[in-house]
């Protein structure tokens, strides 16, 4: 009997020491080893997830510099020319008052 019980001792010594440490846990360390193996590829798997998502975000920050900034660039020149041209509008309508109204007419 102490021969069939040494033999898994030995078999155990004979492997790794991860496997060899899980292997003398017998079901437990089958369940540990394989909680561990799944915690690995849900890492990894969250890891490949994350590297595509900021893939993505300097994507979408490319395409927003390409066509959003010259939108913005454009806009604030039509809006400065529409400024503009009210500041036109308005130095038109006080000299048109000023001409009707005349030099001695001011301010009454």
């Amino acid at each position: 009997m102490t021969n069939s019980a040494a033999w898994p001792v030995i078999a155990v010594e004979q492997l790794p020491t991860s496997v060899g440490g899980l292997v003398q846990y017998g079901a437990l360390g089958i369940v540990a080893g394989l909680g561990l193996w799944f915690m690995w590829l849900a890492y990894r798997r969250e890891c490949e997830r994350t590297d595509r998502l900021e893939a993505d975000n300097k994507a979408l920050n490319t395409a927003i510099q390409d066509k959003v900034i010259p939108a913005l660039m454009s806009g604030t020149s039509a809006l400065e020319s529409g400024t503009e041209l009210m500041r036109e509008f308005q130095r038109d309508r006080r000299e048109r008052r000023w001409d009707h109204r005349g030099p001695d007419r001011e301010g009454g």
